[in-house]
């Protein structure tokens, strides 16, 4: 598939301000040797959405515009090769078998530095998620990996913009141990709101910070059902700390399903990461039109259930899971979005 490029998009509707210059960290890791993914935000709670004037929603869609499905348009910002484009691309194609619902395109323009460092200034139309792609120097081999996070959204509150960072020099490690696509994947997936929209104006997640944290969508919870769990509403991580805990589905629960805290699996021991009916379900919670069939994917049993709490094998990064880490900070961004002028 040729997927268009950012030269024929570009702007939006909502800014999260909190966005993506969080490091992906391997400090702090619950798993010995493992890589912590962190993020870190400005976002403070509350509700005050000031407007941006530079954008519109286009009230009839330009001829540019593919109206019959979901559309993710990366923007490479420094040079990237073919093969790694091609890996990004691979991840995007994943989610657009999930959402498949055309959402308003947007016109205008993003200035600089609204997300974070690195994001040059852009002008045009947005269809349906622009996601900035940058490939720099961060702190070297190790600790911050990168960061991912939405940074504006549509009239439905929906991500039209986010950025996707990774230090160059960390990512020949991923490439060996065969697990970039699987990374990006799973961060494409905060930038579209898993973990980072549930709570921006609108409730899906209750009892943050609690034992009994749980995403409550209705399309989750009947995907939950599906897959063996009970109609009940969907375990969300309660463990690992700000970042990991609240904005992923529960390890102990899901275990390998691509949207927890941990990327299980390695070179020695591969496994598959699908994103379930649950994950696929959460989405249309959010407002996506997303297919419920989602990738194959049932809960396991408790006792297939490997911890990476409890991982001891640390030694060897191939051999190890990653830990993926969001920080609360983002999650609670609602006084940090901006609205175009409708």
């Amino acid at each position: 598939m040729v997927r268009r490029t950012a030269a024929v998009a570009a702007l939006a509707l909502s800014s999260l301000a909190a966005c993506a210059d969080a490091p992906v960290s391997a400090d702090g890791a619950t798993s010995p040797g493992s890589l912590n993914l962190s993020k870190s935000g400005n976002g403070k709670s509350g509700d005050n959405v000031p407007e941006v004037k530079t954008a519109k929603t286009n009230k009839k869609e330009p001829g540019s515009v593919d109206r019959g499905r979901y559309n993710i348009t990366f923007r490479y910002v420094v040079p990237t090769s073919p093969e790694r484009q091609a890996v990004f691309e691979a991840a995007a194609a994943r989610w657009e078998k999930i959402i498949i619902g055309d959402e308003p395109s947007v016109t205008g323009t993003l200035p600089t530095q609204l997300c974070g460092g690195g994001a040059p200034a852009f002008t045009g139309t947005i269809d349906d998620v622009l996601i900035d792609v940058i490939l720099t120097n961060i702190d070297g081999r190790g600790r911050i990996l990168g960061s991912a996070g939405p940074c504006f959204a549509n009239a439905n509150n929906l991500t039209l913009h986010g950025t996707m960072r990774f230090d160059i020099a960390d990512l020949p490690t991923l490439e060996a141990r065969g697990t970039f696509d699987e990374v990006i994947v799973h961060e494409m997936g905060h930038v579209l709101g898993v973990g980072t929209l549930w709570n921006f104006r609108r409730a899906l997640r209750i009892g943050t910070n609690t034992p009994n944290v749980a995403f409550v969508g209705e399309k989750a919870i009947t995907g939950y059902n599906s897959v063996g769990g009970a109609k009940i509403p969907v375990p969300v991580e309660n463990m690992f700390g700000p970042g990991t805990q609240n904005a992923h589905w529960r390890e102990s629960t899901f275990d390998n399903e691509l949207m927890t805290g941990f990327l299980n699996g390695s070179l020695a021991n591969p496994r598959e990461n699908p994103l379930s009916r649950v994950t696929a379900g959460s989405m249309r919670d959010l407002g996506y039109r997303s297919a419920m069939p989602a990738e194959q994917y049932k809960l396991p049993e408790a006792s297939q259930i490997r911890g990476s709490a409890n991982s001891s094998n640390g030694a060897n990064l191939a051999d190890t899971e990653i830990d993926f880490n969001v920080s609360e900070e983002l999650l609670e961004v609602q006084a940090t979005v901006q609205r175009a002028d409708p």
